[in-house]
């Protein structure tokens, strides 16, 4: 079987100059490494940097999401269990699962951010500028239920 050619699917390549960065929530910028529309909307690959005192709000979705911590520390709340993740950490988050990420740190913190399926990443760059009410009705329309409020220091 070794022998016989295969159609796979094409190679992506993103080089860091052809990314765009983008504002998000209030100190959060992010950058689209992966499009979900690329790869058959099996996944979609983010970078984020968020400046201390940047959290998310808890929520739970659909899909798996893997946050790998590139620069920095960052705490999340996963299933009710607190935790840091330094550098090179890696937490996954199954589907349904209460989460929350928060800067408690004095310094910017950078994360690779993966979701599967993929297809939510449209709804980040629509984030910025919203009020709470605006968000809570866009992230729902992506599946998405906030739960509670940002982790507290």
């Amino acid at each position: 079987m070794l022998d016989q050619v295969i159609d796979a699917p094409k190679t992506i390549v993103n080089s860091p100059e052809k990314r765009e960065w983008f504002d998000t929530i209030p100190g959060e910028r992010m950058a689209i490494h992966v499009q979900s529309s690329a790869v058959g909307g099996n996944l979609t690959i983010m970078e984020t940097v968020a400046v201390p005192g940047c959290g998310s709000p808890l929520h739970f979705h659909r899909e798996s999401e893997i946050f790998h911590i590139l620069e920095g520390t960052m705490t999340f709340v996963c299933g009710g269990e607190r935790r840091e993740a330094g550098l090179g950490s890696t937490i996954v988050v199954p589907p349904g699962v209460h989460h929350a990420w928060a800067n408690l740190s004095q310094a910017p913190v950078r994360m690779l951010v993966m979701v599967t399926p993929g297809g939510i990443e449209s709804l980040f760059p629509r984030a910025n500028g919203l009020s709470p009410l605006e968000l809570v009705e866009l992230v729902e329309s992506y599946g998405t239920r906030i739960v509670g409020p940002p982790i507290l220091g």
